[in-house]
């Protein structure tokens, strides 16, 4: 709206008036208020129309990669959530400030069950988190590798022990059996 002004000093006075206009800067740079993610890869991404993106990592994509249980640079809540905030230009040159809450949920780790690998089928962690490794063992505890059956590699049948080096450095153990290539 219109504000006037008037400034009086004894009998003399002098008027002004400005125009206001309210700018709604509270524009979205991210979809959702809240997200759900888990321990395989994730990624935030921010609207598009805006420029200079920075995250509260330090990191100036449109896209973010996260991880839990933190994020470098976010406030934590509490155990397992955390908030990711953002800044960027929009198209009039303003900043805007954005955040997400992230609720961090592990998923489990599956290791076939039962452990037998016949003709025709792998050996398959599922939910494995990035940035883990998977180590396997003969019967006299020696590592073996990995075969690639695109290259017709295979295993010899037999019992075999795997461990799972998690990337928040947690191990798993376990056999698998192989009955026939």
């Amino acid at each position: 709206g219109t504000y006037y002004l008037k400034i009086s000093s004894g009998t003399c006075y002098k008027t002004d008036s400005v125009n206001v206009n309210y700018y709604n800067n509270q524009q979205s740079l991210i979809d959702s208020n809240t997200i759900h993610i888990n321990n395989l890869n994730n990624t935030i991404t921010a609207n598009s129309g805006f420029t200079n993106y920075e995250w509260s990592s330090g990191e100036t994509a449109r896209n973010i990669s996260i991880s839990a249980p933190l994020l470098r640079g976010s406030a934590v809540l509490k155990q397992n959530e955390f908030w990711v905030g953002l800044s960027a230009l929009n198209s009039d040159g303003c900043k805007v400030t954005d955040s997400v809450e992230v609720i961090y949920k592990e998923l489990p780790i599956i290791v076939p069950n039962p452990q037998l690998i016949g003709k025709d089928n792998s050996f398959t962690i599922i939910n494995l988190p990035a940035n883990s490794s998977v180590k396997l063992y003969n019967a006299l505890g020696q590592a073996v590798s990995l075969p690639n059956p695109s290259q017709g590699g295979a295993y010899t049948m037999g019992i075999y022990f795997y461990k799972i080096l998690l990337n928040d450095e947690r191990v798993l153990n376990g056999k698998v059996m192989i009955l026939e290539k």
